[in-house]
């Protein structure tokens, strides 16, 4: 019988879904466009332990810098909290900081979905925020405990998500951005 470590790293699930088709996207200032909605695609994660029977965990939507825009999953699974809690991090953080935010990270649903080629955040919050919305449901995230960090361009779609969609977002964290 071979027993998993309970240090062992799960690695992250990645998946290009679109879970919807064509409907009306309604915008900030309240025009209704028949476009095609933008599909996403993400790295996500789940705790190795959570279950569907328990209560729902509080889901850390990453958003990236332009650097990362139409990358590989694979690349985005190297940075932001996926560096973290599997790459390989700068040698310079203490290994106790390391494992006390590894230790934060596994109390949430991660969700990192790529900013479409030739887009910004800011330019399609509305597709992003019916994404993460529909994400959470099918990941069992409590919608009521919505975070969003971000990193240069994702730090403005941070900030318009926190600013469109406050009733949704329960906290951001913009880092060098806006």
């Amino acid at each position: 019988m071979s027993r998993t470590s309970p240090h062992a790293r799960q690695s992250p699930t990645t998946r290009a879904t679109s879970f919807w088709r064509r409907k009306p996207v309604h915008h900030a200032q309240g025009e209704t466009t028949d476009r095609e909605p933008l599909v996403f695609e993400s790295v996500r994660r789940v705790p190795a332990p959570f279950t569907t029977c328990g209560p729902a965990l509080p889901l850390l939507v990453y958003l990236h810098d332009v650097r990362e825009r139409a990358a590989s999953a694979r690349r985005l699974a190297q940075t932001g909290p996926f560096r973290i809690l599997y790459g390989d991090p700068d040698s310079s953080v203490p290994a106790s900081a390391i494992a006390a935010a590894r230790a934060m990270l596994d109390r949430f649903v991660v969700l990192a979905p790529i900013c479409p080629e030739r887009n910004r955040w800011i330019d399609c919050i509305g597709d992003l925020m019916a994404y993460i919305t529909e994400a959470a449901a099918q990941l069992h995230a409590d919608p009521q405990r919505i975070y969003v960090i971000g990193h240069g361009m994702g730090a403005y779609g941070a900030w318009a998500l926190g600013i469109q969609h406050a009733g949704h977002i329960a906290a951001i964290a913009p880092l060098c951005g806006g």
